[in-house]
């Protein structure tokens, strides 16, 4: 099943405008989208292609609102919009548009395990795309605005793999207990969550990867990634306009 977004980032969303900034008040699929996604409903397709095609060329990707999201973001975490994803892909949306791999609209259906939109993503995806999918997965990226472990995150210091205790919020420290045994406390900020990938996902993705082909070697990296979703912790912060929610 598709995963609901944390309560921090329904909040963050909340506080979000639903317009775009400056010139970029007047993006008809973005405003189109966001309204379906507020009120957790599917997007109008036919009035989604309409607006598509009132566009100026080459603002389909314009980021908007205070989370800076495009209109194929805000598409990917709407309930059933397999249809209106495939629309906004198919007029240039760019599923890889975003600072970090898990900023990007596929990193975000990816995240919240939006399985039917995956399908339709990964179908579009050309060997460059997959590729970059796989550095992005591998890649440990610690989200902005974190302020720390959980109990038993799975996590890497300095190459070496161990488990985190719960973090010092006083000292920002964590005690990590590594795999010999050992255990020393670190600054929260030289600790990095070890790559995974939800369990949704990842099915989909696997089997959208060998059907498309991906070679042996792509695969054996793949299944090195770990299952969890290290992101979707309670502990991850979001800053909406300066204000920590």
């Amino acid at each position: 099943l598709d995963q609901e977004l944390p309560p921090s980032l329904e909040k963050a969303c909340q506080l979000s405008t639903m317009g775009c900034a400056s010139s970029k008040a007047d993006n008809a699929a973005y405003k189109l989208c966001w309204k379906a996604y507020k009120a957790q409903q599917p997007i109008d397709v036919e009035k989604l292609k309409a607006a598509v095609a009132s566009l100026p060329a080459g603002t389909i990707n314009e980021k908007c609102g205070d989370l800076d999201w495009t209109a194929l973001k805000v598409a990917c975490l709407t309930p059933d919009c397999e249809e209106a994803v495939d629309v906004l892909i198919k007029n240039g949306g760019n599923m890889r548009e975003g600072k970090q791999f898990w900023d990007s609209p596929l990193g975000g259906a990816i995240q919240f395990q939006k399985r039917e939109v995956l399908k339709v993503m990964l179908t579009a995806l050309d060997e460059d795309g997959w590729m970059w999918l796989l550095t992005g997965l591998e890649k440990p990226i610690k989200p902005a605005g974190f302020g720390g472990f959980a109990e038993e995150d799975k996590v890497i210091v300095k190459g070496r793999i161990g488990k985190a205790k719960t973090s010092d919020e006083i000292t920002k420290k964590t005690e990590v207990i590594f795999e010999d045994g050992a255990s020393e406390a670190y600054d929260t900020k030289e600790i990095m969550p070890v790559p995974t990938i939800p369990a949704g996902s990842r099915e989909i993705v696997r089997q959208s990867a060998s059907d498309s082909g991906q070679k042996a070697d792509w695969m054996e990296r793949f299944d090195k990634i770990e299952i969890g979703n290290f992101r979707a912790s309670q502990k991850m912060q979001i800053k909406v306009s300066g204000v920590q929610v």
